[in-house]
């Protein structure tokens, strides 16, 4: 046995369904804990007492924990594919000052992909996009920094109170460009209805991708590591006891590593985290009704998802008073679809994920995925302590 497991093993004190479990009392040949009232005490131990992620980046192992996350983040809400839909609104505050306040500047979106703007988009920071297809705006797009994308822009009303660089030619119903609007020689500008513009020049127009998007976190590797050291049997369950739940389980997760092959079920799925924890889940997580994760002062947790990621009802997960305490990680290539709205506070690193977003949703922290729908208001409210996460290489 490994001196990571064993020291492991020794930190688990106890941890059990809640309606169920009323004492435990733990004996193995390495350690005897004794609990009463349901109650434990917190396990000392080098894997409870460390901070941040173990995981490293699948193109570059040597990039780990808070510094792959921080790398991966260059913008607040990172798009690799089409960014799409809806409302949006994207802000910012910092959880070492406070709790959130709305409209602090601040909050960049970076789009390797296109962007199709259906609804009212408020940009509290800069606005990036790579891609030379036309960025579309059907309602009204409101940027409070800079402008910057390659292709054309086309619809109804956009403002930027800053510099803008479009690099294709302009077909707007409304136009207002506090700064210098930058375009390519020979493009043309056309405004049929209010149209107010700082300056203007010619110039080529060259936006860099605003997103590391060929870097991936290496998911694989800590489910894998998690399954192998899981202690779900300690909490009087096997891998598979939450695949096609009917009720609504509520689960008690004190400090440990902890793996079932697939979560899901009708009902709705409570989790309550105290002390570090890594929770890997290899085959999907499917919630019919909702998903609750809740946070102990001073838990944290590293939940890991192959499979689809689907809740049917409301989702309220970690803290939004402090984001970089849950690190999300859903690995592979499939969806994520939330159904009923709610909060995340979390960082998510879903690079190869699309996200679907169907009812008016808060998200606290900063994400990376794929591609993002937006069918209804989305509010991202960006923490700049996410980058101050820290972690680790994973343990040999």
């Amino acid at each position: 046995m490994s001196a990571f497991r064993s020291s492991v093993l020794i930190a688990l004190c106890c941890a059990g369904l809640s309606l169920s479990v009323a004492g435990c009392s733990v004996d193995d040949v390495i350690a005897t804990a004794r609990c009463s009232e349901g109650i434990c005490a917190e396990p000392v131990s080098a894997f409870c007492s460390a901070q941040g992620p173990q995981v490293a980046g699948a193109q570059d192992a040597s990039l780990c924990g808070g510094k792959l996350l921080a790398a991966s983040l260059p913008s607040p809400l990172c798009v690799c594919g089409m960014l799409s839909g809806g409302d949006l609104l994207i802000d910012s505050f910092d959880s070492s000052q406070g709790p959130y306040q709305p409209g602090r500047a601040g909050g960049d979106i970076g789009v390797v992909g296109g962007i199709s703007a259906e609804g009212t988009w408020d940009v509290s920071g800069a606005l990036r996009s790579s891609s030379p297809s036309m960025v579309q705006v059907m309602g009204a797009l409101s940027v409070q920094g800079p402008l910057a994308i390659q292709g054309g822009l086309s619809g109804n009303t956009v403002s930027v109170a800053s510099d803008a660089e479009v690099g294709g030619n302009i077909s707007l119903v409304n136009l207002s460009v506090l700064g210098t609007l930058t375009t390519p020689m020979g493009s043309t500008v056309t405004v049929t209805g209010q149209r107010t513009i700082g300056l203007s020049r010619s110039a080529a127009v060259s936006v860099a991708a605003p997103c590391p998007c060929s870097l991936d976190p290496y998911v694989s590797g800590p489910i894998l590591n998690i399954q192998a050291e899981s202690q779900t049997g300690r909490l009087g369950m096997d891998q598979n006891s939450l695949e096609g739940f009917a009720a609504s389980p509520s689960l008690q997760l004190s400090c440990g590593r902890y793996y079932f092959q697939r979560v899901s079920g009708l009902g709705s799925l409570t989790i309550q985290i105290s002390g570090r924890v890594e929770l890997a889940i290899g085959g999907g997580l499917s919630i019919g009704k909702d998903l609750t994760i809740l946070l102990a002062d001073g838990a944290q947790l590293d939940l890991y998802v192959h499979g689809d990621v689907e809740v049917g009802g409301v989702v309220a997960i970690g803290d939004p008073k402090s984001p970089p305490r849950v690190r999300f990680f859903p690995g592979g290539i499939d969806s994520i679809s939330l159904s009923g709205g709610g909060f995340i506070s979390a960082i998510m690193m879903g690079r190869r994920r699309a996200v679907s977003v169907s009812a008016p949703l808060d998200f606290y922290g900063g994400l990376i995925v794929d591609s993002l729908s937006i069918n209804s208001m989305l509010k991202v409210h960006y923490d700049p302590q996410i980058l101050n996460v820290s972690g680790s290489c994973p343990t040999p």
